[in-house]
C-alpha cells in the first residue's frame, strides 16, 4: 500500500486512539483532512487490512437521518506492522 500523506494523518489518529471506534468526520477533523478525501482513504485502509468498521448500532435521534459508520484499528494486525 502506498503510504500517501492524508493516509499517514489517518493512521496518526488512530494510533493516538487505538482503543477507540471513531467517525469518519471526527477523524477528518482530528486529522486536519477535508471531508472528500477521509472516506476513499478509510476505505484504503480497511481494504488493505489496517481498519474496520461497522455501522454504528445506535438508534437514530432526533433529526438525525442517516446511520454514521464508525472506523477502528483492526486489532489482528501484528503490532510490529503497526508501528512501521
Amino acid at each position: 500500500m502506498r503510504h500517501t500523506q492524508k493516509v499517514l494523518r489517518i493512521l496518526r489518529v488512530f494510533l493516538d486512539h487505538p482503543d477507540q471506534r471513531l467517525y469518519g468526520l471526527d477523524i477528518g477533523k482530528m486529522a486536519g483532512l477535508k471531508t472528500g478525501t477521509i472516506y476513499p482513504a478509510l476505505l484504503e485502509l480497511e481494504l488493505s487490512g489496517w481498519l474496520q468498521s461497522d455501522w454504528d448500532p445506535t438508534p437514530l435521534a432526533g433529526g438525525q437521518k442517516y446511520r454514521r459508520r464508525q472506523y477502528w484499528l483492526n486489532p489482528t494486525r501484528p503490532a510490529e506492522e503497526r508501528v512501521q
